[in-house]
């Protein structure tokens, strides 16, 4: 069993939290008495599902499964087809924040486990925010959009990443509800992946939310493949 405290969430949202994993070889007796002993009085509990009957009991009685969380990685063909745009649109690195980046990335945050949350809820604009800012501290961070140029250049898609260990990780990824449905989020993935070609990576990976049906289509459409599912559950004493 894994447990840390998360001081920048705890600052953030206010309480101490803290972040457990439990695996196959823990016992409820065990993450009972990580529980009892934890000052923290929200508690992340990460699980996979299989193993989850085992310790629901433990896990009702402190909180709620607010997320199924689904790892996708992908290996890259080096090089990456050049990505296809339909006509009409363009995509392009953003370099400086506007009023619609904001709004995109936190229309995005609809199935998120810190939206889901009621206690969490009020932050969560504040929450996808910061994460827009932080995407512009390249190179290990970037922003990438896809924009209408039929209607003025305006913003449909963005994705927000960070490359270490020579991986890149989608972080946000969000099509404006009025243009999904013209493969556009197919495209900026293929984006995605010829930007990561021209740094000579090979590897991507992304986490999205079980539910969010139309992300998990469009990741497996360009070839990524689930690594594994994590229940996440919010523990509050």
């Amino acid at each position: 069993m894994n447990y840390r405290e998360l001081p920048w969430d705890s600052a953030f949202f206010g309480l101490p939290v803290a972040s457990m994993d439990i695996d196959e070889r823990d016992t409820p007796e065990a993450v009972q008495q990580v529980i009892d002993k934890s000052t923290a009085r929200l508690i992340y509990a990460f699980l996979s599902p299989e193993i989850q009957t085992r310790f629901e009991g433990i896990l009702q009685k402190f909180g709620a499964l607010y997320d199924e969380k689904v790892f996708y990685e992908k290996t890259l063909t080096s090089p990456a087809p050049k990505p296809v745009l339909p006509e009409g649109f363009s995509s392009g690195m953003v370099d400086q924040p506007f009023p619609e980046l904001y709004a995109l990335a936190r229309a995005s945050s609809w199935d998120s486990r810190f939206a889901k949350d009621p206690r969490l809820a009020p932050k969560v604009g504040e929450l996808y925010d910061l994460w827009i800012e932080k995407g512009f501290t390249p190179p290990d961070q970037g922003i990438v959009g896809i924009f209408d140029d039929k209607t003025g250049h305006i913003l449909c898609a963005l994705m927000s990443f960070k490359i270490k260990d020579i991986v890149g990780t989608i972080e946000l990824f969000a099509v404006d509800s009025r243009y999904r449905r013209r493969g556009l989020g197919r495209a900026l993935l293929e984006v995605f992946d010829n930007l990561l070609s021209q740094r000579s990576i090979n590897r991507a990976t992304v986490v999205t939310q079980k539910t969010n049906f139309g992300a998990c289509r469009a990741y497996e459409s360009v070839g990524y493949s689930v690594r594994c599912v994590r229940d996440v559950w919010h523990l509050y004493k």
